[in-house]
């Protein structure tokens, strides 16, 4: 099938004009003869496979074939749409269970489900849904799935969800037997028999109102009535806007005006937000957030122009001042160009051959024996010309990092430094996870199990976590807790839970054996990388090292055996 071959709607959903690849013609190397694209990620010719235009360098093209719009396949291997798979996936008992897209809001969303024997995955770099039974796991519309106990969405379980009555509403709204949910979260009080729509926001049951899933105060079910096209609504004795009672607005006297404008006997108002000094008689509404009248323009409910200084003005102030901000400017420049001034010597210093000879060690034990991931950075660390002519200039590997954020770096004429070829190869790879203070638990899981497969691990038992949720107060799950939990259960296994603060990522972690942390313990350059074990846990990792142990305590001593 070739790009002409698919339907005007197809095309529509899937491919925008910025895609070269959609023609051999903008593929380098490609053979136009052979040339066809399989769907929006795959095209193929006589001799290789391509991803988004770029050839795969592992991969039979022999047995080639595309199981879905994330995944494809040849003898022994999965791919994803970012690659090759390395020993997440049981090749032999593979399936996808849907489309992997689904339309959202108009446009294609390119996630979706699949499994094998052992597990259940989602998302296009997939991650494992921790406890989904395989054998019974069901897809349902909109990213919502189910197995025989729980229901899921967007890869995620949606706790408290009854799996046996559990229906989906709308993209947003779900509900079970006993239970709504809005994006996957409990409705708090709502009624599933009386649940209803207003509007994809909107619901009603047959007590209360809800926008977002959040109960409106003071709304009534009965004559509640949204205004098209806006976030305002009426019942039968209020006005609301972006979903909160506007008690200041007089009912008796409300008239809407278009968009979220609206007035009343006391003035105008957008969004609920009094419009001071509009004039009602020549007030008009020009968009969503525009309006004029006869003396002023208004942005939401703010006078346009006021509080800015004028052009001239502000031209006449930086006359009178630049002046006096010329030495400032001479300076700066000065100090900027013996900041760049070359060394006077090209032979590299002692401290420079040994911050280089920790490089390349610490390198070699994050890579774990990677050989393919380790190769740039060697070469980096030696030679970044060389790096970029071997790496960089080309189309490159599709089942290879793509370095896109180093190769700005460069075209802008911004210096760079090894570990940021680093950091882009082993997180491709796998072999380094970074999260922060946003993220949750999943994104540690789905960043840790890949590594720990590295050293034969299948599967980790992660039902601590349950039991730090059931019994603990969140904190002890905090990432400095977490890591630092986490940390206690690898050593029994050999393994350390390396901090590595790498080019300032505080929570950047990776997973050695002891004897090679030793190697790299206390290794440090300012500003580079820290290498401890040090994840800074608080008093809620003892208060969670405590709960785990007491909950350790209590199952044995209430065990038959």
């Amino acid at each position: 099938m070739s790009a002409h071959d698919f339907s005007a709607e197809y095309i529509e959903l899937h491919f925008s004009e910025n895609q070269p690849w959609l023609h051999a013609s903008g593929v380098p190397g490609a053979d136009a003869s052979s040339y066809r694209v399989l769907n929006h990620a795959w095209s193929i010719d006589r001799g290789r496979v391509y991803l988004r235009g770029r050839p795969l360098k592992h991969v039979d093209r022999a047995s080639f074939t595309v199981l879905n719009e994330l995944y494809a396949r040849d003898a022994t291997r999965i791919f994803n749409s970012e690659g090759r798979l390395d020993g997440l996936i049981d090749p032999t008992s593979f399936e996808v269970v849907d489309d992997g897209y689904c339309e959202r809001w108009g446009s294609a969303n390119y996630e979706g489900y699949a499994r094998d024997a052992r597990r259940v995955y989602f998302g296009g770099r997939p991650r494992v849904i921790r406890g989904a039974d395989p054998a019974s796991f069901q897809v349902m519309a909109h990213l919502y799935a189910s197995d025989r106990t729980h229901a899921y969405l967007e890869g995620k379980r949606i706790e408290g969800a009854e799996a046996a009555t559990f229906e989906v509403i709308t993209e947003l709204y779900a509900k079970d037997a006993n239970h709504v949910f809005y994006a996957g979260s409990l409705v708090e009080g709502a009624d599933p028999s009386t649940f209803a729509l207003l509007d994809r926001f909107l619901a009603i049951d047959a007590r209360h109102v809800y926008d977002r899933g959040r109960k409106i105060a003071g709304a009534d079910p009965l004559t509640f009535k949204p205004i098209e096209g806006t976030s305002l609504a009426v019942d039968r004795d209020h006005v609301f806007a972006l979903g909160e009672l506007q008690a200041h607005v007089d009912r008796a006297t409300f008239e809407h005006l278009g968009h979220d404008y609206f007035a009343d006997r006391n003035g105008i108002y957008w969004g609920g937000k009094l419009v001071k000094g509009a004039h009602r008689d020549s007030f008009v509404v020009d968009g969503y957030s525009d309006a004029h009248d006869r003396l002023r323009r208004y942005y939401e409910n703010t006078p346009l122009g006021t509080n800015k200084p004028s052009p001239k003005a502000s031209a006449w102030l930086w006359r009178v001042l630049l002046p006096f901000r010329i030495p400032f400017i001479v300076a700066s420049a000065i100090r900027q160009f013996w900041r760049e001034m070359p060394e006077p010597t090209s032979q590299p210093r002692p401290a420079e051959r040994k911050r280089k000879a920790d490089m390349r060690v610490l390198a070699t034990v994050l890579a774990n024996g990677n050989e393919e991931a380790l190769a740039p950075i060697l070469l980096a660390i030696e030679d970044m010309d060389a790096f970029r002519s071997r790496y960089l200039e080309g189309v490159g590997f599709a089942d290879e990092p793509s370095y896109e954020d180093v190769r700005e770096r460069l075209d802008e004429g911004d210096e760079l430094h090894p570990f940021e070829v680093m950091e882009a190869a082993y997180h491709f790879y796998d072999l380094i996870g970074v999260i922060d203070w946003r993220s949750d638990m999943s994104e540690t899981i789905e960043q840790v199990d890949p590594m720990l497969r590295y050293h034969g691990i299948e599967e980790l038992d992660w039902s601590f976590i349950d039991t730090l949720l059931k019994h603990g107060d969140g904190s002890e799950l905090r990432n400095n807790n977490l890591l630092s939990l986490l940390q206690d259960r690898l050593a029994p296994l050999g393994l350390t839970l390396v901090h590595v603060n790498l080019l300032g990522d505080s929570y950047g972690f990776a997973i050695v054996p002891h004897a090679a942390y030793e190697r790299i313990s206390g290794f440090t350059v300012e500003n580079l990388f820290e290498i401890s074990r040090d994840f800074g846990p608080d008093e809620a990792y003892d208060r969670g090292k405590a709960i785990l142990a007491r909950q350790h305590s209590q199952s044995r001593s209430s065990d038959p055996a």
